[in-house]
């Protein structure tokens, strides 16, 4: 679900995508 940040934060993103 938090994949979808990944266009926008690619870095924090990249965590979040693993974590969630």
């Amino acid at each position: 679900m938090g994949c979808v940040l990944d266009e926008i934060m690619q870095d924090l993103a990249t965590s979040l995508c693993l974590v969630v």
